[in-house]
């Protein structure tokens, strides 16, 4: 049975190979997705399977009580995860990489009050870390999460000061529990490093911007992954190392991709260099727009021969995906091309627009990155900007005093002809004004997103 359970480990480790693999491919995400799922399970069951063989006359009772509690977790997950819509898939993110961070912090809690930690200079660094970067990523989390939803509203006095001052303080405190305090002071020291620690979370992230959004959410992806690999070091298993390296290395990688699409670095993000809203900018008005119609853009759009869409957040807040969808079909039944470009950071995670249009069937060859989306609009008769403004702002390219300077943009301008559908002329999450607005090609249809485009195609249809 050992054996068994050896084999079945290899074959989960095997499965989280593949599976993280083929979700790099459109067509295969779905079946990676499974094989994960498959693979933690046959991790789960294996484990299982191995302590009960190795350990002396262990309680089929305790067997019992964690398949009650695997059975209660996987009933809640599926019920939060359906009550949230994929246009909210961001903020459901946060939560489950806010319950990974709780879920470490309380290992490291159980683990550093067992007897067998007494001595133990390794295993009480490591469980003492564990419960600093643990609680510190469940609080930055539901920072994330209100942050996403628009109800994070406090403003923290000396937010970097705090920062610092709590980061030092928890060190602090790691290094007091290392050198094995007495045990009047034991569960004193462990409630202030859990409270320094939510505290370090909560200032963490709010001094990160709502414009740089998909990288706190990769950083905490990858904080995830880190404890993930820390538990297993504990606990002694290979699976859990694993599978945190991969989530660790993912969010690595996410991070750097998304500071590079931004033009900017992590060191900047974190310390707040480019989050100071130039308030003054985005209080400027707009002196010459031209508005247009759901009408005019239709007839419009008939006449082209290749229509480009850029989406953003305001996609997903209208959940315009599938009128986009109906958008294309009835372009494509009158021989009219067109195709989406998607910026890095568009939406407010790593992904958002994709997951966004693959829900509503559009087919991932019709969908360009940034580099091939640049070049196919100086071939665009139409850009139908949706809900984005950051990443279409020219003041990247044009205004050297500009926050958002050198940061790469959907290049929306080289259509012909460009159309922005947004409810008004309020500013990005940047707060600077969008000198795009008032090109001599740019026509804006101020409404809801949806509506807007349920109204083109009636139009089109008729």
């Amino acid at each position: 049975m050992i054996l068994g359970g050896n084999i079945g480990i290899l074959a989960a480790a095997f499965s989280f190979v593949i599976g993280m693999m083929m979700l790099g491919t459109p067509d295969k995400a779905e079946r990676g997705n499974r094989l994960l799922v498959f693979g933690m399970i046959l991790a789960l069951v294996s484990t299982i399977g191995i302590q009960s063989f190795t350990q002396v006359e262990i309680p089929w009772s305790n067997i019992g009580v964690l398949l009650t509690i695997i059975a209660i977790g996987t009933l809640i997950g599926l019920k939060v995860s359906y009550r949230f819509e994929l246009t909210k898939m961001p903020e459901l993110v946060s939560l489950f990489n806010g319950f990974g961070g709780a879920a470490a912090g309380l290992i490291g809690i159980v683990g550093i009050s067992s007897d067998e930690m007494h001595g133990d200079l390794v295993s009480t660094l490591i469980l003492s870390s564990s419960i600093f970067l643990g609680f510190m990523t469940f609080s930055g989390s539901y920072i994330a999460l209100l942050k996403l939803g628009g109800k994070y509203k406090m403003r923290i006095p000396n937010n970097r000061s705090l920062t610092f001052f709590t980061l030092a303080a928890s060190i602090l405190i790691i290094g007091l529990l290392v050198t094995h305090i007495g045990a009047e002071l034991f569960i004193l020291t462990l409630v202030g490093l859990v409270i320094l620690s939510l505290l370090h979370g909560v200032s963490f992230a709010s001094s990160i911007g709502g414009g740089d959004m998909p990288i706190l959410i990769s950083v905490l992806n990858g904080f995830t992954g880190a404890l993930t690999a820390i538990a297993g070091i504990y606990f002694g298993s290979t699976i859990m190392i694993l599978a945190g390296v991969f989530v660790t290395a993912t969010g690595i990688i996410l991070t750097f991709q998304m500071c590079t699409a931004m033009n900017t670095t992590l060191k900047k993000v974190i310390f707040g260099a480019t989050n100071l809203i130039a308030d003054s900018a985005a209080s400027e008005g707009y002196s010459s727009i031209h508005e247009t119609t759901s009408t005019k853009v239709a007839t419009d759009i008939i006449l082209m021969k290749k229509v480009v869409i850029v989406p953003g957040f305001g996609l997903a807040v209208a959940k315009a995906q599938k009128a986009c969808r109906e958008l294309k079909n009835t372009l494509e039944q009158a021989n009219i091309e067109m195709k989406f470009v998607i910026h890095p950071v568009a939406g407010r995670m790593p992904g958002h627009m994709n997951v966004l249009l693959a829900e509503a069937g559009i087919d991932y060859a019709d969908i360009l990155d940034l580099d091939k989306g640049n070049q196919y609009l100086e071939e665009a008769d139409l850009c139908l900007i949706i809900g984005a403004n950051d990443v279409v702002n020219t003041s990247a390219e044009d205004d050297q005093d500009s926050i958002i300077h050198g940061m790469p943009i959907v290049q929306t301008y080289k259509a012909k002809k460009v159309v922005v559908i947004k409810r008004g002329l309020g500013a990005g999450y940047a707060g600077i004004k969008n000198p795009l607005f008032e090109k001599e090609n740019t026509q804006l249809l101020l409404t809801d997103a949806k509506q807007a485009l349920e109204s083109i195609v009636d139009e089109l249809k008729q």
